[in-house]
């Protein structure tokens, strides 16, 4: 309820890190760009979030290959995290604009891929969809006293590789270090 969004809203805003995956991503944002679920967002993350609609895996690429969060393990020294168990938030800057601040760090690469629909069942080319090279990976500091935020639209930590493994440390990493 409203205590428990305040009393991490709070954490947050006096230096505790936070790092979220799907769910977690879209309870993070201001509110979804549909207005769905208006009044339960941490508000947090300022921007909007919107749902990609994919069920599939993809690759996460970093354009930032000299970052911070790149260069924590060597698994993701080449800038791509492989194969990575979608979620439904996304990023779109084009729909959704970015508020001043945010640290966009990774994109989504469904080349290749097929995405399964959510709402009608149907596997699709995913960059017919037009999610391919939008922005899954985000961070964002509020100020100096607020902690980091690292949201991802996808799901590292589902996975069971060491590369899956380390990405999500690294994740969780960059969260803690920027508090």
């Amino acid at each position: 309820g409203e205590v428990g969004r305040e009393r991490l809203r709070s954490f947050y805003y006096n230096g505790g890190g936070y790092s979220g995956a799907c769910a977690g991503a879209f309870i993070a944002a201001k509110r979804h760009i549909s207005g769905m679920g208006d009044g339960l967002w941490l508000g947090i993350w300022p921007g909007m979030t919107s749902g990609t609609g994919w069920t599939n895996s993809h690759n996460i690429v970093f354009p930032n290959k000299n970052h911070e969060l790149v260069k924590m393990y060597p698994s993701l020294h080449d800038g791509v995290a492989k194969n990575i168990e979608a979620g439904a938030p996304g990023f779109d800057e084009n729909r959704a604009p970015f508020p001043e601040g945010p640290e966009p760090l990774g994109k989504v690469d469904v080349s290749g891929y097929e995405l399964r629909n959510l709402h009608i069942g149907l596997n699709t080319p995913a960059a017919i969809r037009g999610w391919h090279d939008k922005w899954v990976l985000i961070a964002y500091k509020k100020d100096a006293q607020s902690g980091r935020l690292v949201i991802s639209g996808s799901h590292p930590e589902f996975g069971k590789t060491n590369e899956h493994k380390e990405f999500t440390a690294a994740i969780y990493q960059y969260a803690m270090d920027g508090s």
